[in-house]
């Protein structure tokens, strides 16, 4: 998995969404608003790590409301 901050620096890392979510969250409060996640070297199968991201990571970063509105960070 690779974390792209602005284009300006790589970090990849195997890790758990535990760890993805803090990892993002500081992405965040340092001023990323775009990250890109690659997961070519996945070990796991793609439809479980999707899945986790999905049930565990998404919603933490969700940008919008059950209306479809976006909201300000």
């Amino acid at each position: 998995m690779c974390l792209c901050n602005a284009g300006a620096s790589v970090f990849a890392a195997a890790t758990s969404h535990k760890a993805l979510i803090a990892e993002l969250q500081a992405l965040r409060a340092a001023g990323a608003d775009h990250v890109g996640l690659h997961f070519r070297r996945n070990l796991r199968p793609l439809d479980e790590t999707f899945l986790e991201n999905a049930e565990h990571v998404l919603p933490v970063f969700s940008s919008f409301t059950a209306s479809g509105d976006c909201t300000a960070r």
